[in-house]
């Protein structure tokens, strides 16, 4: 998240913890729904891989269509002020 530290202090921690869990519960489902392990949250971040501890078939072409479908989803995110940030 850009400027994520900046986001953070200007906001209570409910609207933080409210931000994450926008945030990390759809891009999470991009992962999922690609056949991607969710490994941990770190801060504003994913840590997420493919093929372990199940082999998938096709696990490159998975990841990456889970990452366009996370920036697809972002902008969605941002367009429909879900985060009620009031930003453009």
């Amino acid at each position: 998240v850009r400027n994520f530290t900046s986001i953070s202090e200007s906001k209570t921690p409910t609207e933080v913890v409210r931000f994450l869990n926008t945030l990390l519960g759809e891009l999470s489902d991009c992962v999922i729904k690609n056949d991607g392990t969710l490994d941990k949250f770190i801060g504003d971040s994913i840590m997420a891989f493919w093929n372990a501890p199940f082999e998938v078939v096709d696990h490159p072409r998975k990841a990456v269509r889970a990452a366009l479908q996370m920036r697809s989803k972002l902008k969605e995110l941002n367009a429909s002020d879900a985060f009620g940030f009031g930003l453009d």
